[in-house]
């Protein structure tokens, strides 16, 4: 009753396998659906790291590299033969191609056709064809199926960080030195951590330790030295000081005991007036040092230990005074300058034309300076300048400058003449006559022996 129907069912159920040692194997549930040349890791040795010996792991020597390329070598030649030798062509290619003889009869046998050949011989061979020439058609490629699985990695389950975790986890970004091309505003501490430095642990050398010990000692044993000295050298200031007070002692008593002593002398020599006398003058010199403290007194109470501006100010000379700037008085009232008021010129009033040259309306200096030059006589400048000089050169050729008011006793001076023209010396008559006497040189002198010479000579030739 059960024909027509399938007799195979769709079952999920894996089927039970065991591997050689009769062992389950639970890993077909992974390997289900895979391709047999699948590599599945199922197993917890695939998760270890592969245990190679030392034997494994040295390095061959010479004669296995050789042996090793020559077995390789023809292996590889083995795999090429055969893929050649299973292509038809390339095995008809390599073998001697045999040719065949066929005998042709053309239909046309005239003598104007085939060049009036009854028969042909025709030798036919196939062509041979060249076994790396590429294939003519195009295969379409299957694709790959899917490779191996890769190796499971067995992660701890997740648990939270601790910041010194993340900190140390975290990786700073790569911040040159030298480019910034989108011209970020990069902060310091930024740029180095990212240098590196904070990884670099320094090492500091023992001997620093020692220096600064050494040091340290060096300094405190000098501390205790100067400490020593300069209390060694109080005590020797102190015992001087003791010293030079007991000299002064000792030398204030002596004079104390010879001024008593002379007083004693000069009391018993004294009369009854020079007594008198000598405490009237001790009475004027106590009178005197009362007021003295008296003002000092009234002195503190009134500025402490300066003086007064008044007694300070009065034994001041003139000199004095004018350098402090006391004669100066004070205005603290703005001082003008009062040639500047109700004055009419200026831009507001018109000022002038741009042609007219009158910028300054007051000379710069007056004509005092005329007075000290020099004039021509009247008669010339009347001849250059014209009479309108002549009022003004006449008061200044009268004035006497150099003319005393008072004159010394016995002087008589005369009333010198007045000049017509410019000032000319003239020589001593005297005193030139005189100089024309005088033989500076001895010409005359020495003229006079030539003319002995000569007369005495011309006689003796005679």
């Amino acid at each position: 009753m059960e024909m027509g129907r399938k007799t195979t069912e769709n079952n999920q159920i894996v089927p039970l396998t065991t591997d050689g040692n009769g062992l389950v194997n639970y890993d077909s549930i992974v390997k289900q659906g895979h391709r047999r040349d699948v590599h599945v890791f199922t197993k917890p040795s695939d998760l270890k790291d592969k245990d190679f010996a030392d034997d494994e792991l040295t390095r061959p020597d010479e004669a296995t590299e050789m042996e090793v390329a020559e077995r390789t070598k023809k292996q590889l030649e083995a795999k090429l033969h055969k893929k050649v030798a299973s292509k038809p062509l390339a095995a008809q290619a390599s073998a001697a191609a045999k040719a065949k003889y066929i005998r042709y009869t053309p239909a046309n046998s005239s003598p104007a056709f085939n060049s009036g050949a009854n028969h042909r011989i025709i030798r036919m061979v196939e062509m041979p064809i060249d076994p790396i020439e590429p294939p003519k058609f195009k295969h379409t490629k299957v694709p790959r199926g899917p490779s191996s699985p890769p190796v499971p990695v067995m992660h701890s389950p997740p648990r939270k960080l601790s910041k010194e975790e993340r900190d140390a986890w975290r990786i700073p970004p790569c911040i040159s030195n030298w480019k910034n091309n989108k011209g970020f505003v990069i902060p310091l501490d930024k740029r180095l951590a990212a240098d590196g430095r904070g990884l670099q642990e320094p090492t500091i050398n023992d001997t620093f330790a020692k220096l600064s010990e050494a040091l340290y000692i060096a300094e405190r044993n000098a501390r205790e030295e100067v400490s020593r000295r300069n209390s060694v050298r109080h005590k020797l200031e102190l015992q001087k000081t003791v010293e030079k007070e007991e000299e002064l002692r000792n030398l204030a008593i002596q004079a104390r005991m010879q001024r008593a002593a002379l007083q004693k002398m000069a009391t018993q020599e004294e009369t009854e007036e020079e007594r008198e006398e000598r405490i009237e003058r001790e009475q004027l010199r106590e009178q005197r040092r009362r007021e003295r403290d008296r003002d000092h007194r009234l002195e503190l109470r009134a500025g402490g230990n300066k003086k007064s501006k008044s007694t300070r100010d009065g034994g001041r000379d003139i000199a004095e005074k004018i350098a402090l700037g006391q004669v100066v008085p004070k205005t603290e009232e703005a001082v003008f300058d009062q040639r500047l008021f109700n004055q009419s010129q200026g831009l507001d009033s018109g000022f002038g034309d741009e042609e007219d040259y009158n910028i300054y309306d007051k000379r710069l200096f007056g004509g005092d300076r005329e007075r000290a030059l020099y004039r021509a006589p009247k008669k010339e400048e009347l001849e250059a300048y014209g009479e309108g000089a002549a009022g003004g050169i006449e008061d200044i050729l009268k004035t006497s400058r150099f003319k005393p008011n008072k004159d010394f006793s016995g002087v008589d001076r005369e009333k010198a003449a007045d000049r017509e023209g410019p000032v000319q010396f003239e020589r001593d008559k005297e005193l030139q006559e005189k100089e024309e006497q005088e033989d500076k040189l001895g010409l005359d002198e020495f003229f006079h022996e030539v003319r002995q010479k000569s007369t005495s000579g011309g006689a003796e030739k005679r």
